[in-house]
């Protein structure tokens, strides 16, 4: 019968042995000291001056003192002296300073997972050829290790893709990356088709959004252009389309769903932030007190520069004020949709100027109150010494009116030039004025037939 059991060691006890339990007891300290093999340190050559009970070492090639003579050993104290057992080839065993090593029948080699040769990793989860590292978890955390954190994917070739998906049911739904090239791109998809409505090109400094497969917005010079147009659910239906998030087509609005409606334009205290309103005629402070009104309020700070642009519904009639560190200003009206043919009686809604015309001649009335009146108009024979002729202005004025006539010498005649002196202004009136041409001195007078053009400009307040 052997003496020992062939793996461990371990003594038997044997057939009418006496002190059965000295025998037993050395297995025990044999099975204590082996299994869950912990040393206090490998390759030992020197015994500690104050061994402790249960101390154990992997002895090197060299040991002295108490462990002379058991190269290579494990050495374990076991209160009354050293036990010595030769390590067996795969035995196993740690150190809490220099991890886990195993032994090879020479030496104790570092038996430690290299992350560089570790086939799979499964952390709560299978890990599997494809997916070599797996993990199920809530959450994971990835934290730096200095003053930052790097999450790297690399792939072979520019034809190879570097991307992360998103799947939900195991069915992929988003994805974002290096997708069979070197720009960016993010793609999404409804189950079975897959679409990229956002891709980067590094090389062209372009961004393309393609829900076609075939638009680009690209940037040039500091500009943006758009060389397709853009379609699909991801842009807008029409120029017009407010729905929230949609991209913009060239010459849309953009400004999306209208302006909450202002009740106070009057405020001071900065509670209207910066942006488009709706406004009522009816609104405390209006420009004017009916009517809609489209408000584009800008507000520099809290308590300084507010400035307020009003259109009106209608007439498209534009007015604008502006408050500094106090109250707000009067509204200025700045146009109206009939600029140059408004009525300027109007109390409300006066143009910057009105322009009209008649048999009688043309006019201009400023908003000022200035009113210019001027005509072509045709003296003809009365009396022999004189020509003449009656003007009834195109507009009336407020009060007789500043008049001036000029004979234009380059329509006369040699014999007319001769013949006429100066012409005069008579009778001038807030409706009308009378001219005489007069004979030259000493020229045969006029006869019946004779006519000249005259131009007669007339100025003055209109009523």
């Amino acid at each position: 019968m052997s003496q020992s059991s062939p793996n461990l060691g371990l003594p038997y006890i044997q057939p009418a042995q006496a002190q059965k339990h000295v025998t037993h007891n050395e297995a025990i300290e044999r099975l204590d000291m082996l299994s869950q093999l912990v040393v206090s340190g490998f390759d030992a050559e020197t015994p500690p001056a104050l061994p402790v009970a249960g101390d154990t070492y992997a002895l090197g090639a060299n040991p002295n003192g108490d462990w002379t003579g058991y190269p290579d050993a494990l050495a374990m104290y076991t209160g009354t002296g050293w036990m010595f057992i030769a390590p067996q080839t795969g035995w196993l065993a740690s150190d809490p300073a220099s991890g886990l090593r195993i032994w090879d029948g020479a030496a104790w080699i570092d038996a430690t997972p290299d992350p560089e040769t570790l086939g799979k990793l499964g952390i709560n989860a299978n890990a599997d050829d494809t997916n070599r590292l797996s993990l199920s978890a809530e959450a994971s955390l990835f934290n730096n290790a200095g003053g930052g954190h790097q999450i790297k994917i690399n792939k072979a070739g520019a034809g190879d893709t570097a991307s992360v998906l998103f799947q939900s049911g195991w069915t992929g739904h988003a994805e974002m990356g290096l997708a069979g090239d070197t720009s960016f791109s993010i793609k999404v998809s409804d189950g079975s088709n897959w679409y990229s409505p956002l891709r980067i090109d590094p090389a062209q400094q372009t961004i393309a959004l393609a829900p076609n497969g075939t638009t680009r917005i690209y940037a040039s010079d500091d500009s943006i252009y758009i060389d397709a147009p853009i379609t699909g659910s991801a842009v807008q239906a029409n120029a017009t389309d407010n729905s929230d998030g949609k991209l913009l087509k060239t010459g849309a609005f953009g400004l999306g769903a209208p302006g909450a409606i202002l009740t106070d334009l009057s405020v001071t205290d900065g509670s209207i932030a910066s942006g488009f309103y709706q406004a009522a005629g009816t609104a405390t402070d209006a420009p004017l007190s009916s009517g809609q009104f489209h408000i584009l309020h800008s507000r520099r700070t809290e308590t300084y520069g507010e400035t307020q642009l009003a259109m009106a519904e209608g007439d498209g009639s534009l007015f604008i004020r502006s408050r500094g560190n106090g109250a707000w200003q009067g509204w200025q009206q700045v146009a109206t949709s009939n600029h140059f043919t408004g009525d300027l009686s109007d109390p409300d809604r006066k143009p910057v100027f009105e322009r009209g015309s008649n048999a009688n001649g043309d006019y201009t009335r400023l908003a000022d109150g200035t009113q210019f009146c001027w005509h072509q108009l045709p003296l003809g024979f009365e009396l022999e010494p004189q020509l003449s002729g009656g003007w009834t202005f195109p507009a009336s004025f407020a009060q007789p009116a500043r008049v001036f006539c000029c004979l234009d010498y380059a329509s006369l005649s040699p014999a007319q030039a001769e013949t006429v002196s100066t012409v005069a202004t008579d009778a001038a009136t807030a409706t009308g004025a009378q001219f005489r041409l007069i004979r030259a001195a000493g020229q045969t007078g006029f006869v019946a037939g004779d006519a000249v053009t005259v131009s007669v400009l007339a100025f003055g307040r209109w009523a």
